[in-house]
């Protein structure tokens, strides 16, 4: 199938264009990386701005595609790729958190740096905050179908409740460890916790979103209720994909060390 999208390609598709915006997307990063790597940075100064650009249209383009499905009214709200954004954000914020833990010490970034994190990553979740809030009120007033489809479900089906109840509490949970005294940064230990929990809220609001609906009755040709198995097409099929990623990142930094030392432009960087 994939090749029909270029083959016969139809540009009121957000499907069709995804495949000409990923592919882009993919090549930069790519790009940026080895770049980096070889210690080019005029190359960087270049890439960065195209690798920006090409961020922003994946963030649209993913976000429009499950914005566009008018049948779910809990999707079909502006706020939905907004959503994804800012949440997508926070969730690099605690990546570069679990990844400076593990770096070698020269590599790691000082006070200042740990505290632009820290600062930076709480201006998104008050802004994902007060984004909840416009939506409810708004939703409250008459002014869009998805908090009235989100109310329905919330009061209908508990598998609904459950998930929201768990992305709430994580979100007050994180809020409260942004809002906490910034001395704690210097503690390897609370940063690696608190980048753990920025990634997996990230994760919790799209497993919410996206398979928390999922145990919703759909009616149509037939009744069907999605349960989670346990098996290699559910949990441990995820635990596999998990440990796959795992797999590929140690060979990838195994087959890097290989290579000779960087330059000392590329450490100067």
């Amino acid at each position: 199938r994939f090749w029909h999208f270029y083959a016969h390609f139809t540009p009121w598709s957000w499907m069709s264009v995804g495949a000409l915006l990923l592919p882009v997307f993919v090549g930069l990063a790519l790009a940026f990386v080895l770049a980096w790597w070889l210690g080019r940075p005029q190359w960087l100064r270049w890439l960065a701005p195209l690798l920006a650009v090409s961020a922003l249209t994946i963030t649209a383009y993913t976000g429009a595609e499950l914005m566009a499905v008018r049948s779910r009214p809990l999707w079909n709200t502006l706020w939905v790729p907004l959503n994804l954004a800012l949440t997508g954000w926070l969730a690099t914020l605690g990546c570069m958190l679990v990844t400076a833990r593990f770096l070698p010490a020269r590599h790691r970034p000082d006070a200042g740096a740990l505290q632009a994190l820290r600062m930076l990553g709480l201006a998104l979740a008050l802004c994902l905050l007060a984004m909840v809030v416009v939506w409810a009120v708004a939703g409250w007033l008459g002014q869009g179908r998805s908090f009235q489809a989100a109310l329905q479900l919330w009061q209908q089906f508990p598998v609904w409740r459950l998930s929201m109840l768990g992305s709430a509490v994580a979100g007050a949970a994180l809020l409260w460890a942004l809002v906490r005294n910034g001395q704690r940064m210097a503690c390897p230990r609370y940063t690696l916790a608190l980048g753990l929990g920025l990634a997996a809220a990230a994760w919790a609001f799209r497993w919410a979103l996206f398979m928390g609906v999922q145990g919703v009755p759909k009616y149509g040709a037939g009744l069907y209720i999605y349960h989670m198995p346990l098996g290699g097409d559910g949990l441990l099929g995820m635990l596999g994909v998990a440990g796959l990623c795992i797999a590929l990142v140690t060979l990838a930094t195994w087959a890097l060390e290989l290579f000779p030392a960087r330059s000392a432009a590329a450490r100067a960087l």
